[in-house]
Parts: structure tokens; sequence; C-alpha cells
């Protein structure tokens, strides 16, 4: 039987930033789309117009299965009705603890 001389430790994983810069390029976009949805509906902005279409384009998944419940379609300011409340207020707590678990994963 002989001796093995022990085996060098392995070098530290460069872990890159890719990961944690894609989550934070998610949670922005989302934030800032439903959130402008929101203002340009308290604000009356009308369905035509460009900047609703923009806006409009990849909220629709979240906001369109909303309003199929009767009570949601309710306006509260402007053309702000529920469903659209609820939505960004969903999407903003949903961001909020997305970006607090990418915060707890550092330490």
């Amino acid at each position: 039987m002989s001796i093995r001389p022990p085996r060098p430790a392995r070098p530290a994983r460069d872990v890159g930033n890719a990961r944690e810069l894609a989550i934070v390029t998610v949670v922005s976009f989302s934030l800032a789309s439903f959130g402008l949805r929101a203002l340009l509906a308290l604000l009356d902005v009308h369905t035509w117009t460009v900047a609703w279409r923009v806006v409009e384009l990849p909220t629709m998944i979240v906001v369109v299965p909303l309003e199929r419940w009767g009570i949601m379609e309710r306006v509260v300011i402007g053309r702000l009705n529920i469903a659209e409340l609820t939505a960004a207020l969903l999407v903003s707590g949903v961001s909020i603890v997305v970006l607090s678990s990418l915060a707890n994963r550092r330490r």
C-alpha cells in the first residue's frame, strides 16, 4: 500500500452574473409594464394609441383572465378597473419576493 499525497483543493467556481441579470431584467420589465398599464388606465389613455397597445401586449396574459370575472370589470378611476389594479399589485408583490430571494442567495 502506498501513501497518496493530498489532492489540491478545487478552485472556487466562478459563478457568473448572467442568471441574476436575467432575473432582474424580467422583474424590472414586468414591474414597468404593469405599472405603466395601471398608470395609462388611470389617466384614461385611449386604447387606440400606440402607448396603450405597447403596454397591453405583454400584460394582457395576466389581465384578460382576471377580467372574465364580472366583478373585476368594475371601473375604479378613469379606465382603471379592478382586474388591472389586482394584476399590478400581484406582479409587484411577486417581484419583491423574487428580488428579496435573490438578495438572500448572495449571503
